[in-house]
């Protein structure tokens, strides 16, 4: 039995060469949630109780905290994240869910203008895949946890996107 390679996606199909069918999991849709949509909340509600609380604070540093704490939770709250990634011989197809809906993109290999890969580490990291277009718009394509990652998965992912698309992935 072959591993999944693309966790925290789940494959739909996957046949070597030719397509590769993924959906982000039940679970990591939930984590998501809670990050992106409940957690900014929360934030925001304890910065009011440490404004209601905060009385030997100065005005300076106060307000660089409440700044922080809303420039963090906005952050949060519009991040977009692939939730569903078709790439076969003609397109590669995108489901992105945003802050309050969800866009489709569809693009044909003359369209895109690369393929990137980088990696990062520590808290927060892991390893991005994205388009950028002809007309520079970068767009998601994976995004793999840093505890779901190594290089010979990576290299495994690089090989199987050039196989399938015939573009060269970019690694930076």
């Amino acid at each position: 039995m072959q591993t999944n390679i693309f966790i925290p996606y789940n494959v739909l199909q996957f046949i070597p060469s030719e397509k590769i069918e993924l959906v982000l999991s039940k679970k990591r849709r939930i984590v998501n949630f809670i990050l992106f949509r409940i957690y900014p909340f929360i934030l925001l509600a304890l910065l009011g109780v440490c404004l209601f609380f905060a009385q030997d604070i100065s005005l300076l540093l106060l307000s660089l905290f409440v700044l922080a704490i809303v420039v963090i939770c906005s952050m949060l709250f519009f991040k977009k994240y692939p939730i569903h990634i078709l790439i076969n011989k003609k397109e590669i197809k995108i489901t992105e869910k945003r802050f309050n809906k969800t866009v489709v993109y569809c693009f044909s290999f003359n369209e895109i203008k690369k393929i990137t890969c980088y990696e990062t580490y520590g808290r927060g990291g892991g390893t991005y895949f994205s388009i950028i277009t002809n007309s520079n718009q970068k767009i998601s394509l994976l995004n793999i946890p840093v505890l779901q990652m190594n290089n010979a998965k990576t290299k495994n992912i690089v090989e199987q996107i050039e196989k399938i698309t015939g573009i060269q992935v970019a690694m930076t």
